[in-house]
């Protein structure tokens, strides 16, 4: 018990040292997965919950963090898609290298191939996006694999995935139930929108704006997103939209434009923007810490300057 509770606060302090903010269910599921037993199955792990809470950066994240433990690591994306099929993820056709008559270059490997043979190499880390979005013939295409770590190449010859050597992240925006069949093979997680003080670390650490500025205008950004249903909006709209308004907006005009663009996703948020913003004290209130942050952000350089000169 003592060594798995160091094992788990290692990994939320190696996952933050990489500037993720992992929740407790997430280091749970992380040290299960990487201390399963051998011969239990493939060790995936399904992320599920609204867009923007983070489920592709914590896979991302377990990569460099595996890294930086010195380990050879390969990360392999695959966006799912509404065609994916036995093709991309087995073995398919190179339709270009077939018409050129490269009869070598005919059979090119799917992902799942792809991982296998990474695993002989070293550690791989596999994320495999936004799962509802296939079929579920598609999704009944991974079962065999989860289990066995086998890829089938073509009538009778397959090759094996080293299973010790691979991490598979599943993720899910919840767009259709995923089979039974495929919930008893991974361990899951839901994914909660992390608590406003964690963002608004996060936003201040990778933006490095002044934690005023940032914090009033996350709070724009969020009303104006929860008010069209969405209660989940992204540390990367987050980033982008704090990035544009300190570089380039001159006016309340500007950050409104700027909020439609990163926190409105509908005619709805758009309408709240021009209603319920433009002319609040909110949006003075963000207009007022810009100026204040940019003014210290001149003084920094001037005296980062003088001190040069």
């Amino acid at each position: 018990m003592k060594n798995f509770s160091l094992l788990t606060q290692e990994l939320t302090n190696k996952l933050m040292g990489v500037g993720y903010m992992p929740r407790r269910s997430d280091v749970l599921a992380l040290a299960g997965a990487l201390t399963a037993p051998t011969g239990a199955g493939l060790r995936a792990v399904l992320l599920e919950g609204p867009p923007g809470t983070g489920k592709s950066a914590f896979a991302e994240a377990v990569s460099e963090v595996i890294k930086g433990d010195g380990h050879q690591v390969e990360f392999v994306v695959y966006q799912c898609h509404s065609w994916s099929d036995a093709d991309e993820l087995f073995v398919g056709v190179d339709v270009s290298a077939a018409v050129a008559g490269e009869s070598e270059s005919v059979r090119q490997d799917g992902v799942l191939a792809k991982v296998a043979r990474a695993s002989e190499r070293g550690m791989v880390v596999l994320l495999l996006d936004e799962i509802d979005k296939t079929m579920q013939r598609t999704e009944a295409l991974l079962l065999d694999w989860l289990q066995s770590g086998r890829v089938p190449l073509r009538p009778g010859v397959q090759i094996k995935t080293t299973m010790d050597n691979v991490l598979c992240f599943i993720t899910s925006n919840a767009h259709r139930e995923l089979s039974d069949a495929l919930m008893r093979r991974v361990r899951r997680v839901m994914m909660q929108p992390l608590p406003i003080a964690q963002q608004e670390t996060l936003l201040i650490r990778r933006t490095s704006l002044p934690p005023g500025f940032v914090r009033v205008l996350w709070k724009l950004a969020r009303e104006i997103a929860v008010h069209e249903g969405n209660e989940a909006l992204s540390l990367q709209e987050g980033v982008r939209a704090l990035h544009e308004t300190f570089e380039f907006a001159t006016d309340t005009g500007d950050i409104a434009l700027t909020l439609q663009g990163w926190a409105a996703r509908s005619n709805k948020g758009r309408e709240y923007v021009r209603s319920n913003v433009v002319g609040s004290r909110n949006l003075s209130a963000a207009w007022s810490e810009l100026r204040r942050a940019r003014q210290r952000a001149r003084q920094q350089m001037e005296k980062e300057l003088s001190n040069v000169g």
